[in-house]
């Protein structure tokens, strides 16, 4: 193996750098992505158990069919809450973007280019260079990093890009978040609507009831004052008067 590796040439050994350095980074960010959709799934969880506790709790919803139909009645109200306002942000970007066409009587306007779009801020770079490519083990794969093409600068007649483009990103990345919250309440209800109404017989038997009952709660004992005003009572504790045996 070592042998096959020294025989590489300069760019297939940086080809192998390249590509397992973004496997890693891969790897690292779907395990972040993960990390991050698992609590916001738990945590949206947690939103309806709140939403349904009450009701649960005093039996205002006593079967699975009543709970799910309350239960989906507060996912709604949840998801209505959560969502409008993104959608408002989104629905502003776009009158700003039909503004901006009716303004300049220009329906074709691309809002991504790079002369008069959002574009005009970023960085970008060459990749149709074909210098940039080459072979490697019979795949043409990228060997260099292509020429910059444009360097972040402002452009006035770009003005309704950098309005509507930000808008347009805030907005859609909540609102994902809040329709991913949407199914997590979902998924949740139905996992609630088995477990809250579930009738188990595990450690039952017919003869002597629940093998491992569920202790009472024990009553506490009040602590035993001595009635200085009557040293023969023992305040219903039955402890001795003092002298007594």
């Amino acid at each position: 193996m070592l042998n096959v590796f020294i025989q590489l040439s300069e760019n297939e050994k940086r080809f192998i750098f390249v590509l397992l350095l973004a496997v890693i980074l891969l790897i690292f960010l779907i395990a972040a992505i993960g990390y991050l959709i698992n609590r916001i799934m738990k945590r949206q969880g947690e939103k309806l158990e709140s939403a349904v506790y009450d009701v649960v709790v005093y039996k205002v919803i006593t079967n699975p069919k009543h709970f799910k139909k309350y239960a989906h009645k507060k996912n709604c109200q949840i998801f209505l809450k959560q969502s409008w306002i993104p959608l408002l942000l989104i629905l502003i970007g776009g009158i700003v973007w039909l503004l901006r066409d009716i303004a300049y009587n220009d329906f074709s306007y691309n809002i991504l280019n790079k002369d008069t779009g959002f574009c005009s801020i970023l960085f970008l770079w060459n990749f149709n260079d074909p210098t940039c490519y080459s072979k490697f083990f019979g795949i043409t794969l990228l060997s260099k990093w292509p020429d910059l093409l444009n360097t972040p600068h402002l452009v006035k007649e770009a003005w309704c890009s950098y309005i509507t483009i930000p808008l347009f990103f805030v907005g859609g990345i909540w609102f994902l978040i809040a329709v991913q919250g949407y199914f997590a309440r979902l998924f949740k209800t139905r996992s609630l609507a088995r477990t809250v109404f579930q009738k188990s017989l595990e450690n039952y038997n017919q003869l002597r009831g629940f093998t491992n009952p569920t202790p009472a709660p024990q009553q506490q004992q009040t602590p035993f004052v001595q009635n200085p005003l009557n040293p023969n009572q023992n305040n219903g504790n039955n402890f001795p008067p003092f002298g007594g045996q």
